[in-house]
C-alpha cells in the first residue's frame, strides 16, 4: 500500500483524472506517440512524446472529464 509498481503490459489505471504511464523503448527513435483508448477502444489522447532510449515516465492528465478506470496505451 503506497507503493508504486512497474509490470508490463498496455493498461493503466486512470483516477482522480491523472494517470502515470511507463513506457520504454530499446532503441531510439526520430519520433514516438502515445495512443490512449478508452474501454470502448475509442482514442482519447494521441501525442508525441519523448522517443528516447530506454524507460519513460509519462504523467497524463486528461483534458475534461474522465471516468476513472483502466485504460490501453499504444
Amino acid at each position: 500500500i503506497g507503493k508504486t509498481i512497474t509490470y508490463p503490459g498496455k493498461e493503466v489505471w486512470v483516477e482522480n483524472g491523472m494517470g502515470v504511464f511507463n513506457y520504454e523503448l530499446s532503441e531510439q527513435a526520430q519520433e514516438a506517440r502515445m495512443e490512449i483508448k478508452d474501454s470502448k477502444g475509442n482514442t482519447v489522447y494521441n501525442e508525441k512524446v519523448q522517443p528516447n532510449l530506454g524507460m519513460q515516465t509519462f504523467n497524463w492528465k486528461p483534458e475534461g472529464e474522465m471516468s476513472d478506470g483502466i485504460y490501453t496505451f499504444e
